[in-house]
């Protein structure tokens, strides 16, 4: 191993205070080699992880996982560095487990778990404590859990308030009241009109063939027997088509006035004939 990498190890075993023995701990003979010449890859590399360590002291993480990036694109064409690299992936999973904490972006959780699982495949070839590889596992474990977790917390529908769906419910219902209502009051209002029609059409045909008598205008006669005829028609079709109106608005208040009661929205609907002085129709009442 790259002395210089030894000697920063030893620094880098500072850098997350977990209360277990770090991963990153340098031997003893570390500090033997102190002296060594300065690899300028490995310094520039270690100047970064220093500003990153700074950052994360400072609870400024996206800047730690940039600076740490960085250092271990430096450190990634140093021969003999693969501890240092490793010790730097660690360190990045920590450091968005932390952001993880502030903008709860569950991102974030998934980086850092393939993150760990990179630091203990690799930590398994640079002859790292099992210890230590066991205790990285272990967050490993954690931090799926976590991350079901956070998706199952974001996938979970927000209940809906009672009252946000009643004043849906009565505006459909109302509805339903009301349609059914106007069906009603247009059927029997063909009904009406169109009987009367019918009536008055047939009955003045029938008067001017009763003035005729026998021997009148035999074309004259044959108009009036139309007259009557379609008289007769227009009765026929009123009621077939106010018939239909009435039954279709009849069903429409039914199924409102059941959905209202079994949604108890509070009200109550009636509908029946109505008559006045000037006109006749049908007439729906509620109250909502």
């Amino acid at each position: 191993m790259n002395p210089i990498a030894r000697v920063w190890l030893l620094g880098l075993a500072v850098v997350i205070a977990t209360g277990e023995r770090s991963a990153f701990a340098a031997p003893p003979e570390a500090t033997t080699t102190a002296e060594a010449p300065v690899d300028p890859a490995m310094a520039e590399a270690e100047g970064l992880y220093e500003e990153g360590l700074i950052c994360y002291e400072t609870v400024d993480y996206d800047c730690a996982i940039e600076r740490w990036q960085r250092a271990y694109g430096k450190a990634r064409a140093i021969e003999g560095a693969g501890t240092v690299r490793n010790a730097i992936v660690y360190n990045i999973a920590r450091a968005q487990e932390k952001a993880y904490a502030q903008d709860k972006d569950v991102l974030r959780l998934k980086k850092a778990r393939d993150l760990m699982q990179r630091y203990i495949d690799d930590a398994r070839l640079d002859g790292t404590e099992p210890a230590d590889i066991d205790a990285a596992f272990a967050r490993k474990s954690q931090l799926e859990q976590e991350i079901q977790r956070a998706e199952a917390a974001s996938a979970k529908p927000i209940p809906r308030r009672p009252e946000d769906t009643a004043p849906r419910k009565q505006d459909r219902q109302v509805g339903l009241l009301a349609g059914g209502g106007v069906l009603i009051a247009l059927g029997v209002g063909t009904i009406a009109g169109g009987v009367t029609a019918g009536v008055l059409t047939t009955q003045r045909a029938a008067g001017r063939i009763d003035q005729l008598g026998e021997l009148g205008d035999e074309p004259e006669r044959r108009d009036q027997l139309a007259r009557a005829h379609l008289g007769d028609r227009v009765m026929v079709a009123s009621a077939a088509v106010g018939g239909a109106a009435v039954a279709v608005g009849a069903a429409l208040v039914a199924i409102g006035a059941r959905r209202a009661k079994r949604n108890r929205v509070g009200g109550h609907a009636a509908f029946g004939p109505r008559f006045d002085p000037t006109s006749v129709g049908f007439a729906v009442r509620g109250a909502f």
